[in-house]
């Protein structure tokens, strides 16, 4: 459900309409989620101010509700509180991809004569009749990908990877319609990266400079056709969080694209030229 999409013939507390002012906070939703064995451990903790919506609460007139929503493996749950503080766990095997959090406060019984002061004055101070299951309060929706690797979020293995070339091609090429963005290596090349290059921690520097900066700039100028990619996924997970990071700068605009690719990969030519002079100070010392 896209609750910033819905309209309601009914006024509605969020952050999204100003229906009931003041409107929600922007922290009126904490949420973490830790990876388990075999679970994924949610904790939610709700925010809300209004003295109206917040009576009904304390007269078992309303409560906190959270649905938990996995498109890819159609799992649904929901769960109440009367305190607006939510704790529970989803097995693994039962996710996959995006799982979908909305959290609500819904009447359990009917309201005749709703109002709240916080009324948006266009409403003229209408009273309402609710029925059991509508909706007085919207909490901003959160979205949590099982699928990101967010112990290794911010290193670029997180989203890139380099693999030989099985089908004989002469070239390297880029292949970024699978999880990661892959840079595929004619036989040969990928052995003597293999053999002479990938365990030397001195090269990373100069190999994400130029191959993994070029594959990294190709996957970005095309991410809107791959967006449901893990690798895309992975991206814009970045983006969406690390805002002080990506401030003032837009994935659809091509000078951006590049600056982006500098910040996922931490500044790439900066530590190219430290691994330089680290080779050029090396050399110098063995002579």
């Amino acid at each position: 459900m896209k609750l910033n999409n819905v309209s309601f013939p009914y006024p509605v507390l969020s952050y999204y309409t100003d229906d009931i002012l003041p409107m929600l906070e922007e922290n009126c939703i904490v949420c973490s989620v830790s990876k388990q064995r075999d679970s994924y451990a949610f904790e939610i903790t709700l925010s809300l101010k209004n003295k109206d919506v917040l009576d009904l609460i304390q007269t078992e007139t309303a409560i906190y509700t959270c649905e938990i929503d996995c498109q890819k493996t159609f799992y649904r749950k929901c769960e109440t509180s009367k305190k607006g503080h939510f704790k529970f766990s989803i097995p693994s095997k039962s996710v996959r991809g995006v799982i979908v959090l909305t959290c609500l406060v819904i009447a359990v019984r009917e309201i005749d004569g709703y109002s709240n002061k916080g009324l948006n004055p266009d409403y003229d101070n209408q009273k309402f009749s609710l029925d059991a299951g509508d909706l007085l309060v919207a909490f901003p929706q959160q979205r949590y990908d099982v699928d990101i690797n967010y112990d290794e979020l911010q290193t670029a293995g997180a989203f890139m990877q380099i693999r030989k070339d099985d089908a004989g091609n002469k070239y390297t090429w880029f292949d970024i319609s699978g999880d990661k963005i892959d840079i595929v290596l004619p036989e040969a090349l990928f052995d003597k990266y293999r053999n002479n290059i990938c365990n030397e921690t001195v090269f990373n520097a100069i190999i994400h400079s130029s191959i993994v900066f070029d594959a990294l700039i190709y996957a970005l100028f095309n991410i809107n056709e791959k967006k449901d990619c893990l690798w895309a996924r992975t991206i814009q997970y970045r983006l969406d969080t690390e805002k002080d990071k990506f401030e003032g700068l837009d994935i659809e605009t091509s000078d951006d694209i590049l600056k982006i690719a500098q910040i996922l990969l931490g500044d790439p030519y900066q530590r190219l030229f430290d691994s330089l002079n680290q080779i050029k100070e090396r050399s110098e010392e063995e002579e």
